[in-house]
């Protein structure tokens, strides 16, 4: 697993897929824009939007998270509205090196597109104690080209998972979850939803003929291994996020 730097921003919460087409639609018709403009306008810009992917846009077809910052900035400039405005009518916050004030130094301004993920659900690290449950936490902010729609974010909390190493897991870390690793990877750590209990963040051993829960802490008297009579997989830990405070002399 590898460590990043987190960076937070709370955003309005996306809106559904058929309203926000149709104001898409009413947006562009208002400026009596035709797709093919639009089309065209984008190109200028260096952003593509091509006639073909807006009409699925404006269908409900093709979801306006997956266009990427470059195209919906380049959007929002032919829609004539400002970064607020897009935020507030789409729930999506546009983050690329154009959308900076113009006062941040060109260094900084090299940055990739970033897409705001929210935290899924409460991962425990000891004995689950809750289902997956949308959090109130705040959004985590990654490279775009690091999303794919099977990604999910989850909390983890407990030490049962930290063996002292940096890169173990800890309370507080973010997982990065692949939800399409549903089935039991010997030796991986997963995210576990156990019937009647909760939703955990185990390693999963194969032993025998059977799949046992494993913790990494080395305190197995504390936390010790287990098999759940009922419970599924909910995917695989691809990597973590820790918020890592600086202290500045």
């Amino acid at each position: 697993m590898t460590l990043t730097v987190a960076s937070y921003w709370t955003p309005p919460m996306p809106i559904s897929r058929p309203r926000l087409a149709e104001w898409l639609a009413e947006t562009r018709q208002r400026l009596g824009l035709g797709q093919d403009e639009v089309d065209r306008r984008t190109r200028e810009l260096g952003a593509r939007v091509s006639q073909s992917y807006l009409s699925q846009i404006e269908r409900g077809t093709k979801s306006l998270e997956d266009m990427g910052g470059s195209r919906m900035e380049a959007l929002r400039q032919v829609y004539k509205l400002t970064p607020e405005q897009w935020a507030k009518e789409t729930g999506l916050s546009i983050v690329s090196p154009d959308t900076l004030p113009s006062y941040i130094p060109s260094t900084v301004r090299e940055i990739p597109e970033v897409i705001l993920m929210p935290v899924y659900s409460l991962a425990t690290a000891g004995i689950p104690m809750q289902d997956a449950t949308p959090l109130d936490y705040d959004p985590i902010a990654m490279p775009r080209d690091q999303w794919h729609p099977a990604l999910q974010l989850f909390l983890a909390e407990g030490e049962s998972m930290s063996d002292g190493q940096e890169d173990s897991i800890r309370s507080g870390d973010i997982l990065h979850v692949d939800m399409r690793a549903t089935d039991p990877h010997d030796g991986r750590v997963m995210v576990v939803q156990i019937t009647g209990q909760g939703v955990t963040v185990k390693r999963v051993r194969l032993l025998g003929e059977n799949y046992w829960l494993f913790s990494d802490n080395p305190d197995q008297k504390k936390y010790p291994p287990f098999q759940a009579d009922e419970a599924k997989i909910l995917g695989i830990v691809q990597e973590l996020t820790r918020k890592v405070k600086v202290r500045l002399s």
